[in-house]
């Protein structure tokens, strides 16, 4: 499974020429989404989330919580931005966005998944 994250990291960065930032910028919505889930389902339970429920929550996080309705990109001349819930403006008040352009969600959700792998069950690998 590693081998194959590793890949799919390859291709997207290969793809993401005109992308400034979308490393990052996928990293902090999906830790933001992660967090944002985390919170709400202990603030309803009044109670911490049991250790094997984690896991669960977070690829339900990386496999339905990135839609095209939320995030999108926005242009400025000639470089592309992702922009959406927990992702930082970088080029406040300038460009336009499109929201459902391409499949971003897809490659976000592939995003997801890589980090939580590289971070795994027991911390960062090394």
């Amino acid at each position: 499974m590693r081998r194959f994250a590793w890949l799919l990291a390859l291709v997207v960065r290969a793809q993401d020429d005109d992308f400034q930032w979308f490393r990052c910028d996928a990293c902090s919505a999906s830790f933001f989404k992660i967090n944002r889930t985390l919170v709400e389902k202990q603030l309803l339970r009044r109670a911490s989330v049991a250790s094997y429920e984690f896991l669960e929550i977070v690829d339900e996080v990386c496999d339905t919580m990135f839609t095209k309705e939320e995030y999108g990109v926005k242009q400025h001349e000639g470089k592309k931005y992702l922009f959406g819930p927990g992702v930082s403006d970088h080029i406040p008040g300038q460009g336009f966005g499109q929201m459902g352009m391409g499949d971003y969600d897809k490659r976000l959700a592939s995003y997801c998944k890589m980090f939580v792998e590289e971070f795994g069950e027991d911390g960062p690998s090394s």
